[in-house]
């Protein structure tokens, strides 16, 4: 029997699509045999405790703070020299042994340590119920809350009319050093004096020295030190 040509030429066209696809089924594309690799960064959640200071908690947030405070100084101390500084490799690369990432990380832990112990000290003579980061949060909403009312009503209020996390914590802080250096002088743990820059500089040395002492242990810190999510600058998801 007589096979047409245009057959033959059908037939041979499905062969070869067949082969085809045989073959692109058993060589897969390198998009396709390798999926690039995550770009996932890893972060903590805002309530997860990093570290602990002499037994007390010290969650993400509270971390995050002393993140984002000395950050510029890091970028400072690490010049990059280009445009794309805060990139990962910037980070990861040590200069003369420490990656800014390392330095950014040990920075903030010592902020919150200092800090730890002077809310501490406050607690214990009383100036304080609890030092912990919770319940400066809960004093801290409560302020701001007072104040919106305040506006509302028409009051006079002084300062800002909303305070930030970080500038609340700063004012605390220094609030309670004011409050502290007199109790402090008055039962005999500070030198008197009618110097108040040498007043203030005691008062440094023995916070200086309290943490210095502390007892510290770091949990989650080496998941920041990586320097993956100090690109952006948000270790808290």
């Amino acid at each position: 029997m007589a096979v047409s040509a245009g057959f033959i030429v059908v037939a041979l066209l499905a062969a070869l699509a067949v082969g085809l696809l045989g073959f692109l089924h058993s060589h897969p594309s390198s998009a396709q045999a390798a999926p690039a690799p995550s770009s996932t960064v890893a972060r903590l959640g805002a309530d997860e405790q990093v570290a602990t200071v002499n037994g007390i908690s010290i969650p993400m947030r509270e971390f995050q703070t002393f993140l984002d405070k000395e950050r510029a100084a890091t970028l400072a101390r690490y010049p990059s020299g280009s445009s794309a500084g805060d990139g990962e490799a910037f980070w990861n690369r040590p200069v003369d042994g420490v990656t800014p990432a390392g330095y950014l990380t040990r920075t903030a832990l010592a902020d919150v340590v200092t800090t730890t112990v002077e809310l501490q000290l406050a607690a214990k003579y009383k100036l304080i119920a609890d030092p912990s980061y919770h319940s400066f949060l809960a004093a801290f909403q409560a302020e701001n809350e007072r104040r919106a009312r305040a506006i509302a009503q028409r009051q006079v209020v002084y300062g800002p009319m909303k305070y930030a996390e970080a500038n609340y914590l700063d004012y605390v802080t220094g609030e309670y050093a004011y409050e502290l250096e007199s109790q402090l002088v008055g039962d005999g743990t500070l030198p008197a004096t009618d110097n108040a820059q040498n007043a203030a500089t005691e008062y440094r040395r023995l916070i200086d020295g309290l943490a210095s002492h502390a007892q510290v242990v770091a949990q989650r810190t080496s998941i920041i030190e990586t320097g993956g999510c100090l690109v952006t600058g948000q270790c808290t998801r």
